[in-house]
């Protein structure tokens, strides 16, 4: 079994283990290792080994809602903590295969989910750039979850933004994720 298999095997553990007792800031931490997993060339998704680390994209900027407290980003660019509970993350990556569909990008998010259903999608420019947004009910080791996710990809990189809460995703919060999304700027 590749080193990439066994990362990407802990971290959905670690999402259960968070999930079961409700540890929203080590549920961030697994989330961000597991995307980690995905990106440098798991075996499940067709990489055979470690692979490379993440390369982070640069010249480009975000603006998070002024109520959002920043909390650790693990290997992520940006991690926030909302007062409702929920939290928000940014990755970008730019050692991603370019030519996945967003909507595979997306799926890449929610490896070790089950049951998952799409809510609603569509597609959303940024600037030049477009992206897709998803709304998302997934369990995790029995535990329900409300995602939404947006995946877009720009000059060769890949930014995935997630707003998770194990309990509800209000529409408040949905609300200043949305503006957090639109407040992408490229250098």
């Amino acid at each position: 079994m590749g080193q990439g298999t066994l990362s990407l095997m802990r971290s959905t553990e670690c999402i259960f283990d968070s999930l079961r007792h409700g540890f929203l800031s080590k549920l961030l931490i697994c989330i961000l290792i597991l995307e980690l997993a995905m990106q440098s060339g798991c075996a499940l998704l067709g990489g055979g080994g470690a692979g490379p680390s993440i390369q982070h994209a640069k010249g480009y900027k975000v603006t998070p809602p002024k109520n959002w407290t920043t909390t650790d980003e693990g290997e992520g660019d940006r991690a926030y903590k909302l007062s409702s509970g929920s939290l928000a993350t940014l990755l970008s990556s730019c050692n991603r295969d370019p030519q996945a569909s967003l909507e595979l990008l997306t799926k890449h998010l929610l490896i070790g989910a089950r049951e998952i259903e799409y809510r609603r999608q569509n597609k959303l420019k940024i600037g030049a750039a477009e992206g897709l947004y998803s709304s998302v009910q997934a369990t995790m080791d029995g535990v329900s979850v409300e995602l939404d996710l947006f995946v877009l990809r720009k000059n060769g990189c890949v930014f995935d933004f997630s707003l998770m809460n194990p309990k509800r995703l209000s529409d408040n919060d949905r609300d200043e994720f949305s503006t957090f999304i639109r407040s992408l700027q490229f250098e």
